[in-house]
């Protein structure tokens, strides 16, 4: 067969092109199969965005930092909303259409609905969430956060420094307050009473039969256990009636928009937090101008370090909950954003990472570290 050589410069120009777009789809194939992939169920709009936005932020200024978090990573976002049958339908999402590696899951409510389904579906979970019972007896679950006993005992430390052994509670129906007033009762001091004033339900704005009641006992300080969207009207209405208590709180009381609707009215309120590192801050700040939810943003800046890290040695246990005894071998040193970490189990507490907690105090319009040094923790 004869072959017209004037058609040669085309085809071979044709069979060039050809190869070259065979390579970048298989190239593209093979990244894309070398990629962890970790669906992250937080909000990112309603109640508690801030929180979500923080946690978002955090993982997109490791990608910006890192470029191992962003070459061996890839992060899928489900916004949902703050209720547990949301966060069930988008592990349900994750898990069978976007077939994510783990989960990384924030919030108490979350954890809980989601936990028992992903130590079915043997799928890591990473659970940023305050709950001991969340990991105690799972396999495939892991805490990234500090216990709310944990809190706690800072609390119950300081009101004791201070002098402060009556505690009035006024609490919403939301399960993170109440797995922080089951800890703050079960660490009580034997001198230190704790006394609910008022149950409210999450929508509910109207304080002033609690606070009221307040003015007539005898509480040595109260402990404002409410949601975001509250928590402002509170102070608020107590500032109107003229009630000057010394106040704790929870991490809620770390939402920039929620100390700002106060009006200055959060001053000298008190709440445990995590350690977050000033040069962390300062670069946050920097990048995204804003510090709200600064310790879930830090928490989940190294949470995306460590995954890089197991992500490097995925080949060697590539079984399920093999991310889980990857990451479970690394260790936070004091340079990271939330200072130094470890491992560590426990058949109480199952799988989780030991952090540091802090004091902070809302000062000029500003959460502020006043003790990171507690003896008691």
């Amino acid at each position: 067969m004869r072959i017209n050589t004037a058609l040669m410069p085309a085809l071979l120009f044709m069979l060039l092109v050809f190869v070259a777009l065979m390579g970048a789809f298989v190239g593209d194939g093979a990244d894309q199969k070398e990629k962890l992939r970790i669906g992250v169920i937080a909000p990112l709009s309603g109640v508690a965005a801030e929180y979500g936005a923080a946690i978002s932020n955090g993982i997109t200024l490791a990608q910006a930092e890192l470029p191992a978090v962003h070459e061996r990573i890839e992060f899928l976002f489900e916004d949902t909303p703050y209720a547990s049958k949301a966060a069930v339908s988008s592990f349900q999402k994750l898990r069978t259409a976007d077939r994510v590696d783990a989960v990384y899951v924030m919030g108490v409510s979350f954890c809980d609905a989601v936990a028992p389904l992903a130590e079915s579906a043997k799928l890591p979970m990473i659970a940023q969430c305050v709950q001991r019972s969340v990991t105690a007896g799972r396999n495939f679950v892991l805490r990234f956060f500090s216990p709310a006993d944990k809190y706690a005992q800072a609390v119950i430390y300081y009101l004791k420094a201070q002098g402060l052994n009556r505690l009035g509670v006024v609490i919403a129906g939301n399960t993170y307050v109440e797995e922080m007033l089951r800890a703050l009762i079960e660490n009580a001091l034997p001198s230190q009473e704790i006394t609910t004033i008022a149950r409210y339900q999450a929508e509910d704005t109207d304080f002033r039969a609690a606070i009221t009641k307040i003015k007539h006992s005898q509480y040595d300080a109260i402990a404002v256990l409410l949601n975001a969207g509250q928590i402002a009207s509170f102070y608020r209405q107590l500032a109107e009636q003229e009630v000057t208590l010394p106040t704790i709180g929870t991490n809620w009381f770390e939402t920039e928009s929620e100390i700002q609707a106060a009006g200055g009215t959060m001053e000298n309120a008190v709440y445990a937090n995590n350690i977050v590192r000033d040069d962390f801050t300062a670069r946050y700040q920097a990048h995204f101008g804003t510090t709200s939810q600064i310790t879930f943003a830090a928490f989940a800046y190294e949470f995306a370090k460590l995954a890089a890290q197991a992500a490097q040695n995925r080949g060697a246990d590539a079984a399920p909950g093999g991310l889980i005894e990857q990451i479970s071998r690394l260790r936070l040193g004091p340079e990271s954003a939330v200072g130094a970490a470890e491992f560590m189990q426990t058949p109480q507490s199952g799988k989780a990472f030991d952090f540091a907690v802090s004091l902070k105090q809302i000062q000029d319009g500003r959460p502020r570290v006043i003790s990171a040094d507690n003896p008691a923790l």
